[in-house]
């Protein structure tokens, strides 16, 4: 469903991006009526997190002589704040802060040798500037569609090495990555009061690719065997995160 949406987000700098939404929000037609500021705190609960493995002939780990085969990356926090404007009872936009956090493991085959394992901390924290359309209230209920688009500062820190050659552990220097972000989500709204609304969404977040960084220290049998060793780095891209999330938002 999502295939041809990141590499044609991708492919456009958010200048043209920004200069298209300064053009089409004029002609939108909006009522006065409605027009409120808001403030909004989320989180969100995800067990689905996919990074596609960098494809490519082996040239990942030590002496570049390794293959990517196996990841798991575990979200274990998503949370965040909306700061935004209600234009009308149909269209609403804000600018959200978004932190995620979690492990990261992955396999490294090197033919022969006993295969590396790695184990991480993850963490992503994104910036987008979003926009929702409602086309209809239900009582208390108002369901809305939503896209943003952004940036993600993604890292992995705290990364180790086990098993390759056996033995050993080391150190991997950690990375970081600034990529473009994009989110799609259908929700709906739900009034307590004229002034408080709780807001729940199922939401699809592309946070692009991260990869870990190129040296590694070397731990053999409790000594440091080799400081600074030039490695290929492991490559995670396109990045998915599916989650459902609860927020709730004050209107003044």
């Amino acid at each position: 469903m999502y295939s041809a949406a990141p590499q044609l987000i991708r492919n456009l700098s958010m200048k043209k991006i920004l200069a298209v939404l300064l053009l089409i929000l004029p002609t939108l037609g909006f009522s006065n009526e409605h027009t409120r500021f808001y403030v909004e705190a989320f989180g969100g609960y995800t067990d689905i997190a996919s990074p596609d493995l960098e494809d490519g002939p082996p040239n990942v780990g030590a002496f570049y002589s390794g293959s990517t085969y196996s990841r798991d990356l575990d979200i274990d926090h998503l949370a965040g704040i909306k700061v935004g404007w209600l234009r009308s009872d149909q269209w609403r936009f804000d600018l959200s802060y978004s932190n995620i956090n979690g492990e990261m493991d992955w396999m490294i085959d090197f033919g022969a040798e006993k295969p590396g394992q790695f184990d991480s901390d993850f963490e992503s924290n994104v910036l987008l500037v979003n926009a929702y359309f409602s086309p209809k209230r239900f009582g208390r209920f108002k369901p809305y569609g939503g896209f943003g688009i952004g940036v993600a500062k993604n890292k992995l820190t705290s990364i180790i090495e086990h098993g390759y050659p056996s033995g050993t552990t080391a150190d991997i220097q950690s990375g970081k990555k600034t990529e473009i972000a994009y989110r799609l989500a259908l929700g709906t709204d739900y009034s307590l009061t004229d002034a408080w609304v709780l807001s729940f969404d199922l939401s699809m977040l592309n946070i692009g690719d991260f990869s870990t960084g190129n040296s590694r220290d070397v731990l053999y049998d409790g000594k440091w065997a080799q400081n600074n060793q030039s490695i290929g780095e492991s490559e995670f891209e396109n990045t998915s995160i599916k989650s459902a999330n609860l927020g709730i938002r004050f209107l003044f």
